[in-house]
């Protein structure tokens, strides 16, 4: 939470990526990063203006399962783009692009939803948050996880300096296997498998939970 690679993806005012590498000892459904990404989105949420959105989606509660639509990337793009929807009434969204997104392939859905993102104006903002992704790294998701995720760091780099402001925040609980070609080493955020105690933090002593001096 105090990273400056995070306060700087989090405070800067340019489009821009960040990966969090959990390196969690195991691949779980809820990581430590999930609680992270959680905070950080009621943060977000909570100061929410009319500039600026958050779309968000956490794989950890859509593991592959038949009963459950969203537990692919094309549910997952789905999600973001009915997040993006709610929160902007203005899009303009012709009979066409209906007829476009008809087939509800993921190469329809992502391409409806950067181009609702490209209708925004230069001064407003998306937040883009997607936890756990390299639980989507399996045989029968990997090929469209990594076409989902080289879409959106696409638009991070379309809208570079121009046009609206897009924030990209890929994490997983291990690693993310398969990273965009445009994702840069200052991009990549890895934490340590040591961490040590913090100042306000609960530990465990004799038995007990307390609370440590902030």
């Amino acid at each position: 939470m105090k990273s400056p690679a995070l306060r700087s993806w989090l405070l800067g005012t340019t489009s821009s990526t960040l990966i969090i590498n959990g390196f969690c000892s195991s691949t779980r459904a809820r990581s430590p990063i999930s609680f992270v990404c959680a905070r950080l989105i009621e943060s977000l949420e909570s100061q929410a203006k009319d500039n600026f959105f958050i779309v968000h989606f956490f794989c950890g509660q859509h593991l592959f399962s038949t009963t459950d639509s969203n537990a692919t990337p094309l549910g997952m793009v789905n999600s973001l783009l009915a997040q993006l929807l709610s929160q902007y009434p203005d899009f303009e969204i012709s009979s066409q692009d209906l007829a476009d997104i008809s087939p509800n392939t993921l190469d329809s859905v992502q391409c409806l939803f950067e181009k609702l993102v490209g209708q925004l104006d230069a001064s407003m903002l998306v937040f883009c948050i997607i936890d756990g992704i390299s639980l989507y790294e399996d045989a029968a998701r990997l090929a469209e996880t990594r076409k989902v995720m080289h879409g959106l760091t696409e638009l991070v780099a379309k809208y570079d300096g121009i046009g609206p402001v897009f924030k990209l925040l890929l994490t997983s609980p291990t690693r993310i296997k398969n990273l965009p070609e445009r994702v840069a080493k200052d991009e990549v955020l890895s934490v340590s498998r040591e961490v040590p105690p913090q100042a306000g933090l609960s530990v465990l002593r004799n038995g007990k939970i307390r609370q440590e001096a902030s």
